[in-house]
C-alpha cells in the first residue's frame, strides 16, 4: 500500500474512533439526563404519595381525622359506639366538648344547645346523624345527656357540686343533668345519697319539685302573711329560693294585673261609644 493510501487509511480509523467517542459521550450524557430525570420523576412521585397519603379517605367517604372537623369526629364516635351493647355515656360527653370546643366546658354549657348563626354544634350533630340512613347511632336523648353528665362532672371535679356526687350511679347523675339549679342539685344529691333513692324516686322528686316551682318544705304561703315562727324555723336555702320563686310570682300577677286594667279600658272605650249612640241608659256605670 502507497504512503498515501495508508494516511488515508489512519485517518478513516481515527474519524471512526472519534465517532464512537462521540457516541459514547453522548450515551453517557443521555444516562446523566435520564438518571437526573428519574430522580425527579422519584421526588414527584414520593410528594405525591405523601398527599395522597394526608387526604386518605376514611370510610365514611371523608378526609382524614387532621382535616375533617370536630362535629364530624364525634358523630364518627358515635358510629362507632352505636352498635355497642355498652356505651360510656360520661367518656362519650368528654369527647364532644374535647372535639367541638376544645375541652372548654364553659363554652359548651352556654353554646352547645343555643342556636347561634349557624344552629347550635349539638344540631348540626343530630343533623349529620339524621342524614346518614345506616341509623347505627344513639338515641337522641342519649346523646344530649352524654354531653350534660360531662358537663355536670367536670362542676363536680372543681368543687362546684356536692362531693357526694361521686357515689351515685350514673343513671342517677343521668337523671339530675335536668336540673339546672345548682342548689337544687346539691340538695337532691344529699337526699339522693342519705335515703338511699331509686333512679324513679329521684325522678319523682325532681318532677314535684319542677311542679311546684318552689322549695317549700314549711309551706310558706305566697298570699297569706308567713308567721316569723315558720320563717326563723326555715334554712337560709329555703328561704333564698321562696324569695326567687316569690318574686317571679309577683312578676307574673302584675303582668296579669296590667293585661286586665287595659282590658277594662278598651271595653269601657267601646262601651261609652255604644251607650251614646244607642243611649242606653239601663246600663249606666256604677
Amino acid at each position: 500500500m502507497t504512503l498515501l493510501g495508508r494516511l488515508d487509511n489512519n485517518n478513516l480509523m481515527e474519524g471512526d474512533s472519534m465517532k464512537e467517542g462521540l457516541k459514547v459521550s453522548q450515551t453517557e450524557k443521555m444516562t446523566q439526563t435520564h438518571g437526573s430525570d428519574s430522580l425527579k420523576m422519584g421526588k414527584i412521585e414520593q410528594k405525591v404519595e405523601m398527599k395522597q397519603a394526608s387526604t386518605e379517605k376514611d370510610g365514611e367517604g371523608r378526609e382524614s381525622s387532621e382535616r375533617i372537623s370536630g362535629v364530624d369526629k364525634f358523630v364518627l364516635h358515635l358510629k362507632k359506639i352505636g352498635s355497642q351493647q355498652k356505651k360510656d355515656k360520661l367518656e362519650t360527653g368528654k369527647i364532644f366538648i374535647t372535639e367541638v370546643y376544645g375541652g372548654n366546658y364553659k363554652d359548651a354549657e352556654e353554646k352547645a344547645f343555643t342556636k347561634g348563626k349557624d344552629g347550635s354544634s349539638i344540631a348540626k350533630v343530630i343533623e349529620k346523624i339524621e342524614k346518614d340512613p345506616s341509623n347505627e347511632y344513639p338515641s337522641k336523648t342519649w346523646i344530649y345527656d352524654a354531653i350534660n353528665l360531662a358537663i355536670d362532672y367536670k362542676k363536680y371535679e372543681n368543687g362546684k357540686i356536692d362531693s357526694t356526687y361521686g357515689n351515685l350511679k350514673v343513671s342517677h347523675q343521668t337523671a339530675l343533668t335536668s336540673v339546672n339549679d345548682v342548689e337544687d342539685k346539691n340538695k337532691l344529691i344529699k337526699d339522693s345519697v342519705e335515703k338511699n333513692w331509686s333512679v324513679a324516686e329521684l325522678k319523682k322528686q325532681i318532677k314535684e319539685l319542677k311542679a311546684e316551682g318552689i322549695v317549700n318544705v314549711l309551706n310558706l304561703s305566697l298570699t297569706q302573711e308567713i308567721d316569723q315562727a315558720s320563717l326563723e324555723k326555715s334554712s337560709a336555702y329555703d328561704l333564698k329560693k321562696y324569695i326567687g320563686k316569690a318574686k317571679e310570682k309577683q312578676k307574673k300577677i302584675i303582668g296579669e294585673l296590667e293585661l286586665i286594667a287595659k282590658n277594662i279600658q278598651a271595653v269601657e272605650s267601646e262601651f261609652k261609644k255604644k251607650k251614646k249612640d244607642q243611649n242606653v241608659g239601663l246600663f249606666a256605670e256604677n
